[in-house]
């Protein structure tokens, strides 16, 4: 499929609606979280609950990380075990009639340590001045 700046009407409601439905599966995933859970096995629900909301499929492979592994860029989901305290990534995107979401988020599962705050606060700052510098 070719990639174009401009888009058509229909081809923006169907990237809206491939927001859509990667946005509104992801409160109920929240509220899914229990400690315990394996990286697969949040992504396995993800994936599932897109594709129930709607979707033909997903954009890509769904990316859940925990914990130290949230620092590693395009973790692929493992069995390691969720935590209290733990640092929560997701990286999914669901898909409409061939057009893509790209959903990243990050969350602390339970009460975030001043640590987890600070470094929450640092990457938020880089990542705003990084996109004041695209926009230039």
């Amino acid at each position: 499929m070719e990639a174009r700046m401009i888009k058509s009407s229909e081809e923006i409601a169907r990237l809206q609606e491939a927001a859509r439905i990667s946005s509104e599966i992801y409160s109920g995933i929240l509220s899914s979280l229990k400690v315990g859970m394996k990286e697969t096995e949040v992504a396995a629900l993800m994936d599932y609950r897109m594709m129930q909301a709607g979707a033909s499929g997903t954009g890509f492979d769904t990316i859940v990380c925990f914990g130290e592994n949230a620092a590693e860029p395009h973790h692929s989901p493992g069995d390691r075990k969720l935590k209290k305290g733990d640092f929560v990534l997701t990286d999914y995107g669901a898909k409409y009639k061939g057009y893509t979401a790209d959903t990243t988020r990050t969350l602390v599962f339970g009460r975030a340590t001043p640590e987890q705050k600070e470094i929450y606060s640092t990457v938020y700052a880089a990542q705003k001045e990084s996109m004041l510098l695209v926009r230039d």
